[in-house]
């Protein structure tokens, strides 16, 4: 592979809390001597690319309004990041965020959100909102999981909780 690939981030999803963490540990222990890639380009919200440290094979590309809400995302990651994956020539899609739709880009999901997966009465909010909104999360997050062609989850409880249920695509790696 040689340093010649380029890696296109997903950011556009994560926006407080630990996805931001992770995103910028990830970045920050990035070293592109040692790595296949000799671009990283990371699309997301310009709040968070703002706290990525500026390094010479990151690009950072702010999505704008379509950071807004859910709909707007899906729009942005159905009909806009794919003409962008292939206009910067991009070889992989990493999505820390879970979430993919293009079956044509080689990508790499994460599983770091397993709310949607442990519905019962003990996690749902009755009729609500939030309930309805987990429910659409699960199947995005299937639909994603299938899509792409690794999944990464964090630890084995959550593999085993989304594999006991769903099964994913073929190869997936488990941190521990």
């Amino acid at each position: 592979l040689n340093n010649y690939m380029i890696l296109a981030i997903d950011a556009s999803n994560i926006i407080t809390g630990g996805g931001v963490t992770h995103l910028l540990e990830i970045c920050n222990n990035y070293n592109s001597k040692n790595n296949y890639f000799k671009k990283v380009i990371i699309f997301g919200n310009n709040n968070v690319l703002k706290k990525i440290e500026n390094k010479d094979y990151f690009i950072k590309r702010d999505i704008g309004i379509f950071s807004k809400n859910i709909f707007l995302r899906i729009f942005w990651l159905i009909f806009i990041l794919p003409v962008l994956f292939k206009k910067h020539k991009c070889h992989i899609l990493f999505s820390p965020g879970g979430l993919i739709f293009a079956s044509s880009i080689t990508s790499v999901t994460m599983c770091r959100n397993l709310q949607p997966f442990e519905l019962n009465e003990h996690t749902t909010y009755g009729i609500s909102i939030k309930t309805i909104r987990l429910y659409i999360l699960r199947f995005l997050f299937r639909f994603s999981f299938n899509n792409s062609n690794s999944v990464i989850f964090l630890n084995s409880y959550a593999k085993n909780i989304v594999m006991r249920t769903y099964k994913v695509c073929n190869y997936t790696t488990q941190i521990i």
